[in-house]
């Protein structure tokens, strides 16, 4: 179960610097252009961070140990 927490923490470490880097380049390409865009995507992937602390926290609560492949997010 650790692992599999460990797992999902790292993962979320990893779309959170992908975020702070997809959010850099959204700021250069559409700042002057389409403000809204960039808004739309931060909440998108935000969403999709949000949704795997879930399933990080529903496991752990839980104390189930499940592969990746069965949970209902997917990675």
């Amino acid at each position: 179960m650790r692992r599999l927490r460990l797992f999902f923490i790292g993962g979320l470490h990893d779309e959170i610097r992908e975020l702070r880097t997809e959010v850099g380049a959204l700021k250069t390409l559409l700042e002057r252009q389409h403000p809204q865009q960039i808004e739309t995507v931060i909440d998108q992937r935000m969403r999709h961070i949000m949704a795997q602390a879930l399933v990080t926290l529903a496991l752990d609560r839980d104390g189930r140990d499940q592969d990746s492949e069965d949970l209902p997010f997917s990675t």
